[in-house]
Parts: C-alpha cells; structure tokens; sequence
C-alpha cells in the first residue's frame, strides 16, 4: 500500500504542478486515508475506493462513474458536480 501512497501522492502533485486534473481511472485506492484531499476534477472511473476516508475531501466535477465507494466515509466532501452515475454507494 505504500508504493501505490507514494505514487498517488506524486500523481496529485504532478496535476496540480501542470495545473491538469488527476488520472486515477481504476485506481485500486481501497482503505487509504485522502482526507482533505484535493481531487477537484479527478478521473475516478472504476477506483476502488472501498473503506476509503474521504472526509472533506474536494470531489467537485470528478468523475466517479462506476466506482466501488461501499463503506467509504464522505463526511464533508464536496460532490458538487461529481458523476457518481453507476458508482456502489
């Protein structure tokens, strides 16, 4: 789980630096900690995002479509705009 941390963190430092939004199409992210995370127009199709803490993260205009969010905690997040179409809730 830490190879995939440290490349998730490096893949969100790169969007942010190129000023492009975060590929994580079917990302397997089951469990991690993206707390206060800025995922603001993320590609999330098809992550697996199962027991994820998503509390107040930024999800606003990220794509979800099909993604395994059973158990994951989005206290707070912001889904404005998200597509959760065909996401597990």
């Amino acid at each position: 789980m830490v190879a995939g941390g440290v490349f998730l963190l490096l893949s969100l430092r790169r969007a942010n630096r190129n000023t492009e939004t975060a590929d994580l199409i079917n990302a397997d992210l089951n469990g991690f900690d993206l707390i206060n995370a800025d995922l603001n127009g993320a590609d999330l199709s098809g992550a697996l995002l199962n027991s994820a803490d998503l509390i107040n993260a930024d999800l606003k205009g990220a794509e979800l479509c099909g993604a395994d969010l059973i158990n994951a905690n989005l206290s707070g997040a912001n889904l404005s705009d998200a597509n959760l179409s065909g996401a597990d809730l």
